[in-house]
């Protein structure tokens, strides 16, 4: 018997073939003809078009702030040979490096790192001395002192004499360092729990103005700090300057109930004029 050989049978493409096929006599029967096909042609499951979908991926996240220190160049990624070392008491950042006083001899950077206990301190590049010309060069020349400092021997160091402009570096305790780093966020972020911010038009309706000052005592009396934005209210009714000391008055009234002060007022009425209080 025979192979059967099966072929695709679609019931859009025989109608085509039947009511269509005497259409394609005459221009406006074959634009109709092609106006009409894309109805009675079978769709198909993909697209056979070049075009790629784009894939969304997630959203770039944003960096959070780094601390100063991992900023900077530390421990082996010093590219420098030679080092000065400031001492613990000095605080201020940037050092200046013509300055000899509470800084360490020229010190040669890897032996530097290997007298250090790693695990527990990390030797810091905090200052970088400005480039100048060489005295090759002249005041015009290109030359980078703080490439060259990479290539110096001991013998040019101790040419050059103690107070040479050598890069300053820090030892820094790590966990001292990371524990202070915490408190500090600690600290920024509690602030910004304490700040609260409010908006007052000046010609505000009395029980809208009673409700702002009952929350203006509450967070006074959890020693927040408030700041009020007093302003018109747009395509709202103008208030008349005594209304506007008025309503200073019952907030400044309201703050000094709660054991609030004023520490700060900016902008003059009928403008925006923001408003401070602090908390006990």
């Amino acid at each position: 018997m025979p192979p059967r050989h099966c072929s695709l049978f679609s019931p859009s493409r025989a109608l085509r073939q039947v009511f269509l096929a005497h259409l394609e006599t005459t221009p406006m029967a074959r634009a109709a003809a092609s106006a009409a096909t894309p109805f009675l042609s079978p769709r198909l499951l993909f697209s056979t078009s070049s075009r790629q979908l784009r894939v969304m991926g997630p959203k770039p996240t944003k960096p959070k702030p780094q601390n100063k220190f991992n900023r900077l160049p530390s421990d082996n990624a010093i590219p420098y040979k030679w080092v000065r070392v400031a001492e613990p008491g000095v605080v201020g950042l940037p050092l200046d490096p013509d300055s000899s006083a509470a800084l360490s001899a020229p010190q040669r950077t890897s032996e530097l790192l290997r007298s250090l206990n790693r695990q527990k301190y990390s030797l810091v590049l905090v200052n970088v001395p400005a480039a100048r010309p060489s005295p090759d060069e002249g005041e015009d020349g290109e030359g980078n002192e703080a490439l060259t400092l990479g290539s110096m021997t001991e013998g040019d160091v101790a040419a050059r004499g103690a107070k040479e402009r050598l890069p300053i570096c820090r030892i820094i305790d790590k966990q001292a360092h990371a524990a202070a780093a915490a408190d500090k966020a600690k600290a920024a972020r509690t602030k910004e729990l304490k700040r609260k911010e409010m908006e007052l038009n000046w010609a505000i309706a009395p029980n809208d103005l009673a409700y702002k000052l009952r929350q203006l005592r509450d967070f006074l009396a959890k020693g927040k700090r408030v700041e009020l934005m007093l302003a018109k209210k747009r395509h709202g009714r103008a208030a008349t300057r005594d209304e506007g000391d008025e309503l200073l008055a019952k907030l400044r009234e309201a703050a000094e109930e709660a054991g609030g002060k004023e520490v700060k007022i900016e902008g003059r009425f009928p403008g925006v004029v923001r408003v401070v209080f602090e908390g006990p």
